[in-house]
């Protein structure tokens, strides 16, 4: 039927809180598949900093948009739309209900509420030169100055230090001389969404970061940089903008100590755990369940019911 809306469960929170291993847990009892809406798992050949799913969960499950995008081409909430969307009409086609699983919380926002997101064209130059202006911390703070003059509605969505953000919507004004908050609208959507939102203590929430931390630099994440950047690409590629890469990019480019590092990632992981929670905390609807209080059946209990 046309205009028919469609359920959709979604698994939200900040990272390191176990969005994965729930989003598996659900897709294995209800025998469906999950669509990732993370920033930095798009990118090929970066795997240990952006928690990828391990490969047997991928096989079993899905956990599509995994390794899908070249690291030295920005991936754009335009291009999360296009490509979560088919893979939600294919599982959907199954007579399923798809898992949407991520952290990055834009990227579900356009697609749940259906933005028509203007589709304008990168300004490649343009970029550049903006690109140029943020290689210093003078340059970022310049950069997001511009923009609250131009664009006040999207400087107050957008983080300071999302650089990639402030770009695009800058390039977004240099190139239409309208601002890209104007040119967000929503639209009909056929998603009904069901969302669930996991949390825990501050404090068990940062511990999970600093855990996580180290088990990433035991793994290798210092050598998986400089095994990349030896393939040719650039420190300034958007593969390498993410929390723990672009502290250990700082690393390597000798502007902090590797006696440093593990604190430097830690600090970025709870920033981006703190920004996430302030993010979801804003959407309705959100069924929250505290890892501590709650098993994973019980979150199986309400799904259940609420697709019922």
């Amino acid at each position: 039927m046309t205009g028919e809306r469609k359920k959709v469960i979604i698994v939200v929170g900040p990272t390191a809180i176990g969005k994965t291993a729930v989003a598996a847990y659900l897709a294995e009892h209800l025998s469906t598949k999950v669509v990732v809406a993370d920033s930095q798992q798009v990118y090929k050949y970066l795997d240990i900093a952006a928690n990828k799913p391990e490969r047997e969960l991928r096989l079993k499950f899905g956990f599509y948009l995994v390794d899908i995008w070249e690291p030295d081409v920005q991936f754009t909430v335009y291009d999360f739309v296009h490509h979560a969307q088919k893979k939600l009409d294919e599982i959907w086609a199954l007579g399923r209900i798809p898992i949407i699983e991520g952290g990055t919380g834009f990227y579900i926002r356009a697609l749940v509420r259906g933005y028509n997101l203007a589709s304008v064209p990168k300004q490649h130059d343009l970029r550049t030169r903006l690109e140029e202006v943020a290689k210093t911390q003078a340059g970022k703070i310049e950069l997001y100055e511009r923009l609250k003059l131009v664009d006040p509605i999207s400087a107050n969505r957008i983080h300071p230090n999302n650089v990639v953000r402030v770009i695009r919507a800058l390039e977004v004004y240099y190139s239409t001389g309208v601002p890209m908050s104007m040119l967000i609208r929503e639209a009909p959507s056929k998603i009904d969404p069901v969302f669930l939102g996991l949390t825990a203590s501050r404090q068990t929430i940062y511990q999970r970061c600093d855990i996580r931390t180290e088990d990433q630099l035991r793994a290798g994440l210092v050598e998986e940089v400089q095994d990349f950047l030896a393939r040719g690409y650039d420190y300034n590629v958007p593969a390498l903008r993410g929390v723990g890469y672009s502290d250990v990019v700082r690393f390597v480019k000798g502007e902090i100590t590797y006696e440093q590092l593990p604190d430097e990632i830690k600090k970025s992981n709870r920033n981006l755990a703190k920004r996430q929670l302030t993010w979801f905390r804003s959407e309705p609807d959100i069924a929250w369940f505290n890892i501590e209080l709650n098993k994973v059946e019980n979150v199986l209990a309400y799904v259940e019911s609420a697709i019922s």
